[in-house]
């Protein structure tokens, strides 16, 4: 856990007024590697109503998405419907907690958020799981380095009523926003939504994402000006 909080790239989830969007920094080790590739993908479709994002040590968080997909086939073959969100944290939880219990396993060096939308009733489920198998369910969450400046901005966003489309765009903005220019790390960012209009989980394309990554560098620009402005009055008042 403690792994995941100091070197975890950051990564986010946020119900929204007509589905839900995860959105998920990605740690590229090297400029001369190709992006994007399914290779580095955090954020996976587990069913056509769930989708799981990992924050952390990339084969812990793969191992769990493969378990994943294993518990929804199981579900649906048994029950006839698809698993949601709650179920399936609640059966990850388990199998995690397992891996805290015995001498010859290790912890996951990872932590998820776990999603689900109905599109008949327009309702979003969104839970994390973290290495203890702990669960939590979240209007909107944040796993991390950067995960504590990052809730602060979530939570100016609680009081707004946003769209799935708005919510991409408010959630790549708070990526920018805790990312360190000056760290040697080099990230790009990955983003899937579902909602109304398109109820399967759907990953923003590249283009898009680097289009709306453009928007937010301008708008955290123009919001330095505005605030070296107002420091500005402030000195000459005194």
């Amino acid at each position: 856990m403690k792994h995941v909080d100091s070197k975890g790239p950051l990564a986010l989830a946020m119900c929204c007024s007509d589905g839900i969007v995860f959105a998920n920094q990605i740690e590229i080790m090297h400029e001369t590697i190709k992006f994007p590739s399914p290779t580095f993908n955090v954020i996976h479709a587990i069913d056509e109503n769930v989708f799981i994002s990992f924050c952390g040590m990339r084969p812990d968080g793969i191992c769990l998405v493969d378990r994943a997909r294993q518990e929804a086939s199981s579900w649906k073959e048994r029950f006839g419907t698809q698993i949601n969100a709650e179920v399936l944290t609640n059966r990850l939880g388990l199998y995690v907690n397992q891996f805290t219990e015995y001498v010859y396993l290790r912890p996951f060096g990872a932590a998820f958020f776990i999603g689900s939308y109905n599109p008949e009733d327009n309702t979003s489920q969104l839970f994390s799981l973290n290495a203890a198998g702990e669960v939590s369910g979240w209007h909107a969450g944040a796993l991390g380095a950067e995960k504590q400046a990052a809730k602060t901005e979530l939570e100016k966003l609680m009081t707004k009523e946003l769209t799935t489309i708005e919510g991409v765009a408010a959630l790549i903005k708070i990526l920018k926003k805790c990312y360190d220019e000056a760290s040697s790390k080099k990230i790009q960012l990955q983003v899937s939504y579902m909602n109304k209009t398109s109820s399967k989980v759907t990953q923003v394309p590249f283009e898009t994402v680097k289009a709306l990554e453009a928007q937010a560098d301008a708008e955290l620009e123009d919001e330095d000006d505005e605030d070296d402005e107002d420091d500005e009055d402030e000195e000459m008042d005194d």
